[in-house]
This record gives structure tokens, C-alpha cells and sequence, in this order.
């Protein structure tokens, strides 16, 4: 097995040439109003591009609220939101329990948050709805993370009043639902006369990402099936992971990202109970796999799990983040297996600050 990831590897990477080219890359594309937004599933084996804002929920869902101000910032382009095929937030629902036995774990927020039983009908929905919140354009994809493909399904604008998408309306309501009559022989995806030139822009990033993973790391595709990253991220930071960390997080599945939004857009540091509380019920899915797959031989989900990173705009904020993590009963029996750490950062701007191993 190889070495626990530490704070100062991930200090090393941070301030490497490549990360800090990829940040400047990030704040040029922000000053000149081309501000592009992925807001996609946390599944760690999405393919997407490093010079994007991200936001990652499970699912692609959850609260829009507290993201307003980024989904009507007056340098944000375009908005992408991005589900795909295999996820365990949408295969989660179709199984849910009549009671849920704590309302503080991923089945609660996934109760709350995800609507459909089948990808394409999540993407259009939560295209739907993010667009309701903004006068942005948002265009809705599905992705095959086995082979990177994206299929748009949505284009919605003027608040979502205007809408085009590859299922009719009525077919959206459940017991509609016949997987036959949405798909046919193929995957349904909207003619890309529909697609609005600032997503179109972002679409062709991510084929770019995809064709340079394809290249660089071929391995890395056949390990696609089974999502076993080592990290699961709590961060308030939209720059991509794998932009500000190159070494540790360019390739597909190797951190589950959660975002968890800022009060402000512009105040690092302010976070409220609600948010959090989402964001630990996210944390509770891959934790959860991680401790019932940990001991088994084969490949497994979350099998090899074993640092949660919790970043915000102030230490004090993250430090009591990770207090907050450790009086769950379900992160002490994780911490009890063997090499399993807590590392607490801040990050103001998308630059480390402070970092320390917590536990």
C-alpha cells in the first residue's frame, strides 16, 4: 500500500509551477468575464476540465440557494450541470426505505435532494432548476465516466421559460417512466443546434480532458468501473482540485468531492448550519463504504478511502469542521481502521495558507 497522503505533499503540489500556472489560468479567465461554471455529480470518476469553476454535490442536487450569487455572477459565461450514468446518489433513491432510520446521512439528503430513478430525467430536472435561479443559460449533460462521452440533454434560459430537452414534459412524471421509450436503441441527446455557444465552448473542453486522460494515463480508464478514490474533499473553494493539486488529483478517481457554499461569495471564511449539515450527509455515502468494504479482497467502492481533506477561507472554520467530523460515530469507526487521517486546511483565493494533519 502506498504512503498516507500528508499535508506536505499536498503543500508541495499546491505550489508547484503547474498548479500555480493553472490558478493564474483560472483568475485571467474571471477578469476577462469568461467564467465558466460545472456544477456536477461528486462521483470521483467524472471527467472534467481544470479551468472551470466546480461545484460538486451528490448527485449533481441539493440546495441552490446559498450559490445564487456565483450562478448570477456578471463574469460567469455559461453554467453546465453534469450527472451521469452508474450513480450511486441516483441508484441510492430507487432503493430508499419507507423510514429512514438518521436523518444525518446520505439517504436523508438523498430523500431530500434527488428526484428521478434514471439519469437523463435527473440532469433535465436539475438543469430545469438551477436555471430557475438565474438569468444565466444552463445546459444540462449526462456523462458515461467509463469512456468520458457527454450527452446534452437540456438547454434552458430566461429563468427556465425557455426550455428545449430530449424527453417531453409529460414523460418526466413517474409513472411515465418506461426506460424502452426513453432510450430506444441509443443514448438521447439534443441536437447541438440548441447548444449555446458558451456551453458548446465548455463541451469541448471536457472531450479535450478526456482525449488528454485517454493519452497521458490509458490505465486509468480501465479502472473506471469502481469508484475507489483515496480522498473525500470538504471544500469551500471553486477552483478545481486537480488544478490546485496536479499531482495528486488530475486523474479521474482519485478524490469525492463535496462543495460546501460560503454565506458570501466574497467572504472566505462564513459558512451556515445548513450547509454543513449537507455537506456531512454527503460525507456519510463514501464513508459508509468505506468502512463495509475495507476489509474485502476484491475491488470495491471507497475500498481504499483513507484521508478526508476539509478546506475553507479560515483554519479556525476548517479546524472546527473536523471537530464536528470526529463526533459522528460513523468517522470514529472509519478513523479506526488502519491509515485513516483528517487533514484541515485554509484556503483564501484558492491558495493553501495553513495546512496540518488533524488526526
Amino acid at each position: 500500500m502506498k504512503e498516507l497522503l500528508n499535508p506536505q505533499q499536498l503543500l508541495n503540489d499546491h505550489y508547484s509551477a503547474e498548479a500555480e500556472q493553472n490558478i493564474e489560468r483560472i483568475l485571467e479567465l474571471r477578469a476577462k468575464g469568461e467564467l465558466e461554471v460545472i456544477w456536477s455529480c461528486s462521483d470521483a470518476r467524472l471527467i472534467l476540465p481544470d479551468d472551470v469553476y466546480q461545484v460538486k454535490t451528490i448527485s449533481g442536487t441539493g440546495p441552490r440557494s446559498p450559490w445564487a450569487k456565483l450562478l448570477n455572477y456578471d463574469r460567469t459565461l455559461g453554467v453546465i450541470v453534469m450527472d451521469h450514468f452508474d450513480c450511486g446518489g441516483i441508484q441510492a433513491r430507487s432503493q430508499l426505505p419507507e423510514k429512514i432510520a438518521d436523518e444525518d446521512t446520505a439517504l436523508g439528503f438523498v430523500r431530500d435532494h434527488v428526484w428521478a430513478n434514471d439519469p437523463i430525467i435527473q440532469s433535465i430536472l436539475t438543469g430545469s432548476w438551477t436555471a430557475s435561479r438565474t438569468k444565466r443559460t444552463v445546459v444540462s449533460v449526462v456523462q458515461n465516466h467509463l469512456d468520458g462521452s457527454v450527452y446534452p440533454q437540456g438547454v434552458f434560459n430566461n429563468g427556465s421559460q425557455t426550455e428545449h430537452k430530449t424527453i417531453p414534459t409529460y414523460k418526466l412524471m413517474p409513472e411515465e417512466y418506461l426506460p424502452e421509450g426513453l432510450y430506444g436503441d441509443e443514448i438521447p441527446q439534443l441536437d447541438e443546434s440548441f447548444i449555446p455557444s458558451s456551453a458548446a465552448h465548455i463541451l469541448n473542453k471536457i472531450a479535450k480532458k478526456v482525449e488528454f486522460i485517454r493519452t497521458k494515463y490509458p490505465e486509468v480508464m480501465d479502472l473506471q468501473p469502481v469508484q475507489d478514490p483515496e480522498v473525500i474533499a470538504i471544500t469551500t473553494n471553486l477552483k478545481p482540485l486537480s488544478a490546485r493539486f496536479p499531482k495528486h488529483f488530475s486523474k479521474p478517481n482519485t478524490v469525492f468531492q463535496v462543495s460546501l457554499a460560503r454565506q458570501s461569495f466574497d467572504n472566505e471564511g462564513e459558512l451556515s448550519t445548513d450547509d454543513v449539515r449537507e455537506a456531512f450527509r454527503q460525507i456519510h455515502y463514501p464513508i459508509s463504504y468505506s468502512l463495509e468494504h475495507s476489509s474485502l479482497a476484491e475491488e470495491a467502492p471507497f475500498k481504499s478511502t483513507r484521508v478526508l481533506y476539509i478546506e475553507t477561507g479560515d483554519m479556525k472554520v476548517s479546524l472546527g469542521l473536523a471537530k464536528q467530523a470526529q463526533r459522528r460515530l460513523w468517522v470514529q469507526e472509519w478513523l479506526e481502521l488502519p491509515d485513516r487521517t483528517i487533514i484541515a486546511a485554509e484556503a483564501i483565493k484558492g491558495k493553501i495558507r495553513e495546512i496540518e494533519q488533524v488526526v
